[in-house]
């Protein structure tokens, strides 16, 4: 009897193991992918920055237009010429590109966490937030872009 009970308990100590290194590696790329999307997001800023610093004829107001409106009040106003804005463009769609594979990823983590629930809450809360900005503003862009003339 002692030796079941004590197979038992080393079977139920290398699960809590497992669990306890399952919740350690998720948490490390969680805060990998957390960090990767704050970078991506100071590219962006850096993106808008670059162009107005560049181009003082634009209002730095146009910094707080999302990339679609930003780049359609460039356009519509001639403030740069359209292979200017295409290389805009080709900047975004690189950041948002990387974006859409970790929003698959966090996509992934959130549904087998729904399962396990072993993410706590703040970091869901992040990682909801993350997979929002991106459906605001690079689903707007890659829609715009797929539907005018400028190729992507």
């Amino acid at each position: 009897m002692g030796c079941t009970s004590a197979k038992q308990h080393k079977s139920t100590c290398e699960l809590k193991g497992q669990i306890q290194n399952e919740l350690l590696t998720k948490s490390k790329r969680i805060n990998q992918i957390i960090s990767t999307v704050q970078k991506l997001a100071i590219k962006i800023q850096n993106i808008y920055a670059t162009v107005i610093i560049q181009n003082n004829q634009i209002p730095a107001d146009y910094a707080c237009l999302e990339p679609v409106l930003f780049l359609k009040a460039i356009k519509q106003n001639n403030l740069l010429s359209d292979d200017e804005i295409e290389q805009i463009v080709f900047k975004f769609r690189v950041i948002f590109q990387k974006m859409r594979i970790l929003i698959d990823e966090i996509s992934f983590i959130l549904f087998y966490d729904n399962q396990n629930n072993i993410i706590p809450k703040q970091k869901k809360f992040i990682l909801f937030e993350i997979i929002m900005l991106y459906d605001t503003t690079s689903v707007k862009f890659f829609e715009h872009y797929k539907a005018t003339s400028i190729k992507l």
